[in-house]
């Protein structure tokens, strides 16, 4: 073992590592043989599920977000978004955004993940003065505990300004016009902490909620039947979600659990019924892809904590994990196996993905 910038320890596979040729020769696929060491802090980020007999190389690609969009899932690795502007090759040879990529063999792939979704975390490598200030909105960055608004807000208005009839058809217009209008919808008002009915407001613009109750246990329904105020108490995941609505400089939220009488069987029936126009009409889907019940939260929002990953700063780079493909999470998490969140998934126009370790534009 030896030390290297900053103190960090390196074992002496990971200290021959030529990151300088690693970020200007990226795609090259002979790769560099690794060996875990426990000790290290860098295998920790490179090879943190390696297994005893297992051969990991370690090679590089360009990661940009032009060639992810080239099909929907998108090629081994690439976080496929539905925007369209990140930056282009040129832009990235300038400031590289350059992804290391540790190949195992002979490892089968999880069941199910035929598609080249990376399950392995996404490691990235970068330059020790990489801007920071720079405007390009897809830069990727070192996790941080909490989650960034502002980055969020700006997926949001890149996708309002951008983006085909297929993200911006305005939904929430034609569901307020009289003849359209979702009857007995109800929702969150997150500034005056009520519930309102939509015939009382003007256009108003919303955020929906998708998120698994649990068990029988812990899913018992809030009575909303005989008063417009919020509790004081609510389960994490919707107090979490009516920050991130304020955060998003929203004022309306959708929760079925406070916007539908759960203690009224024809109320209940027919928001059951228009489920497609409300989540249609939602201009963005908050998707609780962690945990099991509604009292997990979402992380990174409030106390509700997220994992975070260390960052190795060396001579020539900066390398830190971002985590799996969020695409992955997602295909994990209790939220995709259910067919009633999956359907509101499929529902809605845009997508605010809480996975345990980031939040995902999808």
């Amino acid at each position: 073992m030896t030390s290297h910038r900053n103190g960090t320890v390196l074992c002496d596979t990971c200290r021959k590592i030529d990151f300088a040729y690693l970020m200007t020769c990226p795609d090259d696929q002979l790769g560099l043989p690794l060996v875990h060491s426990e000790d290290c802090e860098l295998c920790a980020i490179l090879t943190p599920n390696q297994r005893p007999g297992e051969q990991a190389h370690l090679t590089s690609y360009w990661f940009f977000h032009e060639a992810a969009m080239k099909a929907s899932l998108g090629p081994p690795g690439m976080y496929a978004c539905r925007e369209t502007d990140w930056v282009s090759r040129d832009a990235a040879r300038t400031f590289p955004s350059i992804a290391l990529k540790v190949l195992v063999k002979p490892r089968e792939p999880r069941s199910g993940f035929t598609d080249n979704i990376q399950e392995e975390p996404i490691v990235f490598c970068r330059p020790p003065k990489y801007s920071e200030d720079s405007n390009t909105l897809w830069r990727p960055s070192p996790l941080q505990e909490a989650a960034k608004y502002m980055a969020a807000r700006a997926w949001l208005n890149e996708c309002r300004n951008n983006h085909g009839a297929a993200c911006n058809i305005d939904h929430g217009a034609a569901c307020n016009a009289p003849s359209n209008r979702v009857q007995g919808m109800r929702l969150i008002d997150v500034h005056d902490s009520k519930v309102v009915d939509v015939k009382d407001l003007t256009n108003p613009r919303w955020i929906a909620l998708s998120y698994v109750w649990g068990n029988e246990a812990q899913s018992t329904p809030i009575d909303m039947s005989c008063t417009e105020r919020l509790p004081n108490r609510l389960p994490h995941t919707i107090n979490d979600a009516i920050a991130v609505t304020k955060g998003l400089g929203y004022r309306y939220l959708w929760v079925d659990e406070l916007c539908v009488d759960q203690l009224n069987t024809s109320h209940r029936t027919s928001q059951i019924k228009k489920m497609d126009q409300i989540y249609q009409g939602a201009d963005l889907t908050i998707v609780a892809a962690s945990g099991d019940h509604k009292n997990y939260g979402l992380p990174g929002v409030n106390k509700t904590s997220r994992r975070t990953h260390p960052v190795i700063h060396l001579d020539h780079a900066t390398v830190f994990s971002i985590g799996p493909d969020p695409r992955a999470s997602l295909r994990l998490s209790t939220w995709w196996t259910r067919a009633w969140t999956f359907q509101e998934g499929y529902l809605s126009r845009r997508l605010l993905v809480f996975s345990e370790h980031q939040v995902s534009n999808l």
